[in-house]
């Protein structure tokens, strides 16, 4: 039991699940809890998400399980949907998981639900979810700041680039972690739509001098 749990903390996930997986044919229904919560988590930290979202049903289903841990399997389920690329099977886990924005599970799961109904096309929810994050905030900021550039991605779709290029220069601005890729993205995304603003004003160019040579 402790040393499962001690496996687990020093990231050996590998030789967790196994300890766990004989905890549960040996135990009682509070360790038979313990061991399926912690293969859950195993399988999901060693990437075996269809195995996780097996172990987190099975926890949903298990008596007495607690608010806090239903929803850690819904964001496992979601999460592991997600990755997969089962969005509508993503989706479940994770609009539960994504209720509440004060946990760090919380808050990915409201950028995730966004960046589901954007690669759905469903441009609309997608800027509702977000707009939403922002008003509840969070202190997880990385995953806000995955929202404003979702969100500098739905004007790009909307071909509205004066508003994502304000959004982008505006988390630019405001967004202090140097070393986290948030800024190396805003500033790629910048550069892409810069790049094809010139491209799209080129030709325009090209022709008014045509014409100014013609008139001549």
């Amino acid at each position: 039991d402790k040393a499962s749990d001690m496996l687990f903390s020093t990231g050996k996930y590998a030789e967790a699940l196994e300890l766990y997986a004989m905890l549960e044919n040996a135990g009682n229904a509070q360790n038979k809890m313990k061991a399926i919560t912690g293969k859950m988590r195993c399988t999901f930290r060693l990437q075996k998400y269809r195995e996780a979202i097996d172990e987190a049903a099975r926890l949903r289903k298990t008596d007495k399980v607690t608010e806090t841990l239903n929803r850690e399997a819904a964001f496992i389920s979601g999460k592991s949907n997600y990755v997969l690329g089962q969005y509508d099977m993503a989706l479940f886990g994770i609009k539960e998981a994504a209720t509440e924005t004060k946990t760090a599970q919380g808050a990915e799961s409201k950028y995730l639900l966004a960046d589901i109904y954007f690669k759905q096309q469903n441009f609309v929810s997608s800027e509702k979810e977000i707009m939403d994050f922002i008003e509840k905030g969070t202190s997880f900021q990385f995953w806000l700041a995955k929202s404003f550039i979702l969100l500098s991605d739905i004007y790009v779709a909307k071909k509205d680039d004066f508003q994502a290029r304000h959004t982008l220069k505006s988390l630019i601005e405001n967004y202090s972690v140097q070393n986290d890729g948030i800024l190396e993205e805003a500033k790629s995304r910048l550069a892409a739509i810069d790049a094809r603003d010139k491209k799209e004003v080129a030709p325009l160019q090209e022709n008014f001098m045509q014409i100014k040579l013609n008139q001549q």
